[in-house]
């Protein structure tokens, strides 16, 4: 008999399939108990009652005590704009976190999900109480999920909390606007959370008085590289001057997005400015991987962290290198190596050159 744990299948793509609930029910069962890495459900009848599933495919249960107690009984999980979620909090003794003692499920080991363009609505708290205890999923993207603020505001505050995500994608749902409640509760938890490299909020309702809020808060992230705030015209002069002058204490964006109207040229201007410091952050940081390639070829290679959107590794032909595959929208790809030993290449590359000479 063939096992879950014998299929060698890593990625499935199942869009545009009219996927319902109950038939997500039964995929998530074998989602969970298989190698599976990457799922896209994008464009499926998913609504706000997929919520629960989506939790289950992600987690499930957070882990029990052996014996519980009357007063270590599991409560719901629930998360608030201001404090961390109940299963989260120490002074829940019936919480546990993840690799304690107890009986825990198996923990999915997704890498990357897609459920754009499926009316998810209030389903985002149930997504939120899934990533509280999931630290293997590295890219989620709701893109156009009709996120509401109100619905989301939880899974904000899960950021604070999880230490896997590394690319978050929300563009195309009116939760940052018009209120700057949910932005204003990101600046306070996205500094706790020091995995996250990629956040996607490209035409989000964003005002001005948001992109000031979200601002505060860019000077101490020190491994966010990538930001989208485009396509959110809200965003006047103010906004791209906050953004502008906080861009400039940050040493980790190497690209952002914004829109600026045509023909106005202060926000040109900052748009140039915002630009340039991300170029002199990516110059930095180039020349700081060469010298730390450096001390590799001397002191030996450092363990390797593979961080993708996609997370995805493929065998490589060659010798220290592993091969990661970055996708993106509309079946667009960019390949990528992430060397994992210098020495070994190094060596491939000086019998490569020897045999040219011979030839």
């Amino acid at each position: 008999d063939t096992t879950c744990e014998q299929i060698s299948l890593r990625a499935l793509q199942m869009n545009s399939c009219g996927l319902k609930p109950a038939a997500l029910a039964i995929l998530t069962s074998g989602v969970r108990l298989s190698p599976l890495q990457h799922l896209s459900l994008r464009l499926n009848s998913l609504g706000s009652n997929t919520g629960p599933i989506l939790r289950e495919m992600l987690f499930g249960d957070p882990p029990q005590p052996r014996e519980p107690s009357e007063t270590a009984q599991r409560r719901p999980i629930s998360v608030s704009l201001h404090g961390l979620s109940d299963a989260q909090n120490a002074s829940d003794p019936g919480a546990l976190p993840p690799g304690t003692a107890g009986d825990s499920p198996r923990v999915s080991q997704l890498r990357s999900l897609d459920l754009s363009q499926n009316d998810l609505g209030r389903a985002a708290l149930d997504l939120a109480e899934g990533l509280l205890w999931n630290t293997n999923l590295r890219s989620l993207t709701l893109r156009q999920n009709k996120l509401q603020p109100t619905a989301f505001a939880p899974f904000v505050e899960c950021l604070g909390i999880n230490r896997g995500l590394v690319y978050l994608d929300i563009s195309r749902n009116p939760v940052c606007g018009p209120s700057t409640a949910v932005l204003e509760a990101l600046s306070q938890v996205i500094g706790q959370n020091q995995t996250l490299r990629g956040l996607f909020m490209s035409a989000t309702a964003m005002t001005s008085e948001g992109a000031i809020a979200l601002a505060e808060c860019l000077p101490d992230l020190h491994n966010l590289e990538r930001l989208d705030v485009s396509e959110n015209p809200g965003i006047d002069v103010a906004g791209l001057m906050a953004l502008s002058a906080s861009i400039k204490l940050n040493r980790s964006l190497i690209c952002v997005e914004v829109t600026v109207n045509t023909g106005d040229d202060v926000c040109a201007a900052l748009e140039q400015s915002i630009a340039q410091v991300c170029i002199a952050n990516m110059q930095r940081l180039d020349t700081e991987s060469v010298q730390s390639s450096d001390a590799e070829l001397e002191f030996g290679p450092k363990p390797a962290h593979v961080w993708t959107h996609a997370d995805a590794a493929p065998e490589c032909d060659i010798p220290g290198v592993v091969a990661a595959k970055l996708s993106g929208e509309n079946d667009r790809y960019e390949y990528t190596c992430l060397v994992t030993d210098i020495a070994a290449v190094k060596r491939t590359h000086e019998s490569s050159e020897g045999g040219d000479e011979q030839m």
